[in-house]
């Protein structure tokens, strides 16, 4: 089995655009960026990516959208809930 878990992951930031939405165009550039220069991965939604302050709805737009543009590139997936565990 190929470890695709080495080399460099790009921490990916979510970007937005002067009304303060999630620039989509944006995070596909990125990902052709991050290929352009080697990366062997990405990461999305992380700390570095805003994820707490996205809706449900955004963060599954921006996940969408790193996963159907990142080439062939690992993908690994920041994920957090925001609330309190009931049981």
């Amino acid at each position: 089995m190929t470890d695709k878990f080495y080399g460099m992951h790009w921490m990916l930031a979510t970007p937005f655009n002067s009304q303060e939405e999630v620039d989509y165009e944006s995070i596909k550039n990125l990902l052709k960026q991050a290929k352009s220069v080697g990366c062997t991965g990405v990461v999305g939604l992380g700390i570095m990516g805003e994820e707490a302050r996205l809706t449900d709805t955004e963060r599954t737009e921006v996940a969408s959208t790193i996963l159907s543009h990142a080439g062939g590139l690992p993908v690994t997936s920041g994920q957090q809930q925001m609330g309190q565990w009931q049981p």
